[in-house]
C-alpha cells in the first residue's frame, strides 16, 4: 500500500476521449499526466540516491505549483514520511517543526530558501536542501538532479499503517503535536470523497485556495481531482479575491473549494465593483475550514450566483467529517450538516454520556480515515478505549439531524461563573449589518476578571463611534443572555488568519491592552 502508487495507477489509467488537458496548470506552466508520473518517480529515485529510506521524514517548503505536487508524491513514493510547511511560516515556527520531526531533507523553492539557510545551523538531522531555484552554498540543485536521475517505477511497498504524512497545526501548541496520517487513512479518506456528494467530475476544472501543506488541501484540492481525472488548477501565490476572479474568467473553473473568508471577501469585492454573478458558471462551490456565518450563502447565491455548500473538517481525519445537504436552508445558524459518509459522530457530555437532541456537547468521531495517532505519542490525544476520537469541537444536534458548530472546546471562557461561548456571540453580532466579520475573546479589565471583548471589521458604509459601539452591545444584549455581551469593541482592519484562511484566535490572546470596561444596564 502507497498512497502515491495508488493515485499514480489512477492517473495511468486511460484519460477521457478526446480530453487534451493538462493534470495541473499553475500560474505559470501546466504538466500533463504523464509528465507528472514521471517527476514523481524522478524525485522518488533522487531521494533513493541520496540515501533517504523508508520512514525517514522529509520537509517540503515551497509554494504551490505542479512541482510541489510531484515532490510531495515523490516522497511517498520513495516510502519516506512528508512534512509539509507553510511557505508564510516564521523561521522560528518552521526550526521548531522540522526539528520535532527530525527531518533529513528538505525541498525548497527561490521564495523559501532563504529561511531554510537562516536557520539549517540549528537542524544538525538534516542532511539535505534540495532547492528548486537559486542554489545557496550548500544546497543541491532540484532540476539537475531530476534530469539525471532515472525513474524508479514502483513505488515503495509501505504497510497500511506505515505514516507518511506529519500535519503540524497551531504553533501555540505546548505539546507540538503533528497528526501522523499512515497510507491506509489517506487512500480511505479519498475513497470515501470520490464517492461523496463534493467529489469532482473526471470533466472538471478545480480550483482550491487550500494550501498543499494543508490536509484539506492535500485531499481536496489535490488527490481526489487527480484521481477522478480533474483538471487542477493551482494558486501559486496566496489567494486574493481579485486573483479569483480573473482565473475563474480565464480559466473557468466549475468547482471551487475556498474559506467563509475567502467567499465573504468575494461577495464584499463584489458589491464594491460591480462584479456580477462571476461564479455563475460554477456548478459546485465547497466552504470548509471555519465556521460560515449566517448570512454569507445567501449573499453568495445573490452576489456571486452559484449555491454554496459547507464541509466541516478536522486534520486528524483525511475526509469531510459533516457536509450540509444542498436543500438544508443555510441560512440557520450555525448549521454545519450531517456526518458524511464512512463517518459515524456522538456528542458527549463531560462525563463522556451522549447528549440529547439540542443539547451543547463534545463532538467525537470515528472512520477509517482517521489519523493514527500523533508524532512520537501512542495514540491519539483523547481517544477512548472504543477507538472514538475526542476532537476539541462543541455543537449540538437538532431535530432534523443537522449539526451545529458552536466553538472549539478551548475557546470558551466563563463570566460570572457561567460558561460564554464565542462563536454565540459572534453569530449575533455578525448579523448586525455593521459587521462584517468579528471575533470574541475573554480578556480581563483592571478588576481582573475574564469578560467578552469583541474585534470587529466594519462593513461599507459604516464607521467607528461609540454610539455604534453601544449599539452592538444593545444587539447582542437583546439576543442573548446580558452577562454575554462584549464589554469592550474594538475596530480593526482585518482579522489574523492562518494559510487556510481559519481564524487565528490565539493571536487575538497575545494582544495586551489595558481595558477600561465599559457598562450599560443589564
Amino acid at each position: 500500500m502507497n498512497v502515491a502508487g495508488w493515485l499514480l495507477a489512477h492517473l495511468q489509467a486511460k484519460p477521457l476521449p478526446g480530453d487534451a488537458r493538462p493534470a495541473i496548470t499553475d500560474d505559470v506552466s501546466s504538466i500533463s499526466r504523464e509528465g507528472l508520473v514521471d517527476q514523481v518517480q524522478r524525485t522518488s529515485a533522487v531521494l533513493a540516491s541520496l540515501g533517504v529510506v523508508p520512514g525517514d521524514r522529509v520537509g517540503l517548503m515551497m509554494r504551490d505549483t505542479h512541482a510541489t505536487v510531484a515532490t510531495l508524491l515523490g516522497i511517498w513514493h520513495a516510502g519516506a514520511v512528508a512534512v509539509p510547511i507553510s511557505e508564510l511560516a516564521r523561521a522560528h515556527d518552521a526550526t521548531a517543526d522540522l526539528q520535532n520531526a527530525g527531518a533529513v531533507a528538505i525541498f525548497v523553492d527561490v521564495a523559501t530558501e532563504q529561511t531554510i539557510e537562516q536557520i539549517r545551523a540549528q537542524l544538525p538531522k538534516l542532511r539535505h536542501v534540495l532547492s528548486l531555484g537559486r542554489t545557496g552554498v550548500d544546497d543541491e540543485q532540484l532540476t539537475a538532479l531530476l534530469a539525471g536521475a532515472t525513474p524508479r517505477l514502483h513505488a515503495h511497498e509501505s504497510s497500511p499503517d506505515a505514516l507518511c504524512l506529519l500535519i503540524y497545526g497551531r504553533h501555540d501548541d505546548p505539546d507540538q503535536r503533528a497528526v501522523a496520517h499512515s497510507h491506509q487513512s489517506i487512500i480511505s479518506g479519498c475513497e470515501l470523497a470520490r464517492r461523496g456528494p463534493l467529489a469532482p467530475l473526471a470533466s472538471d476544472t478545480l480550483l482550491s485556495t487550500f494550501r498543499l501543506c494543508t490536509a484539506v488541501g492535500q485531499w481536496a484540492g489535490m488527490l481526489v481531482p487527480l484521481s477522478v481525472g480533474a483538471h487542477l488548477r493551482l494558486i501559486t501565490e496566496q489567494a486574493k479575491s481579485d486573483t479569483i476572479r480573473l482565473l475563474v474568467q480565464r480559466d473557468a473553473p466549475t468547482v471551487i473549494w475556498s474559506t467563509p473568508s475567502l467567499f465573504s471577501q468575494l461577495v464584499r469585492d463584489a458589491i464594491a465593483n460591480g462584479w456580477e454573478a462571476f461564479l455563475s458558471g460554477v456548478r459546485l462551490a465547497v466552504a470548509t475550514g471555519e465556521a460560515m456565518p449566517d448570512r454569507l450563502a445567501s449573499a453568495v447565491r445573490a452576489q456571486l450566483g452559484t449555491p454554496l455548500l459547507v464541509s466541516f473538517s478536522i486534520s486528524e481525519m483525511f475526509h469531510p467529517l459533516l457536509i450540509a445537504d444542498a436543500s438544508c436552508d443555510r441560512d440557520q445558524a450555525g448549521v454545519s450538516g450531517k456526518p458524511a459518509e464512512g463517518v459515524q459522530t456522538q456528542i458527549v457530555n463531560e462525563l463522556d454520556r451522549p447528549v440529547g437532541t439540542n443539547e451543547i456537547g463534545t463532538l467525537e468521531v470515528q472512520s477509517m480515515s482517521m489519523a493514527p495517532g500523533y508524532w512520537r505519542q501512542h495514540k491519539l490525544h483523547a481517544v477512548s478505549g472504543n477507538e472514538w476520537l475526542t476532537t476539541t469541537d462543541r455543537c449540538f444536534r437538532d431535530d432534523l439531524g443537522n449539526y451545529h458548530y458552536c466553538g472549539r472546546v478551548d475557546d470558551w471562557f466563563k463570566v460570572g461563573g457561567k460558561w460564554v461561548a464565542p462563536f454565540e456571540i459572534e453569530r449575533v453580532l455578525g448579523a448586525h449589518d455593521a459587521v462584517w466579520e468579528c471575533a470574541v475573546i475573554g480578556s480581563t479589565g483592571d478588576d481582573g476578571l475574564l469578560k467578552p471583548l469583541a474585534f470587529v471589521v466594519l462593513n461599507v458604509g459604516f464607521a467607528a463611534s461609540d454610539d455604534l459601539s453601544e449599539q452592538l452591545r444593545q444587539h447582542v444584549k437583546h439576543h442573548l443572555a446580558p452577562y454575554k455581551y462584549p464589554r469592550w469593541i474594538e475596530y480593526v482592519d482585518a482579522l489574523p488568519r492562518g494559510a487556510t484562511g481559519k481564524l487565528l484566535r490565539y493571536k487575538l490572546k497575545s494582544t495586551k491592552r489595558r481595558r477600561v470596561e465599559t457598562l450599560t444596564p443589564l
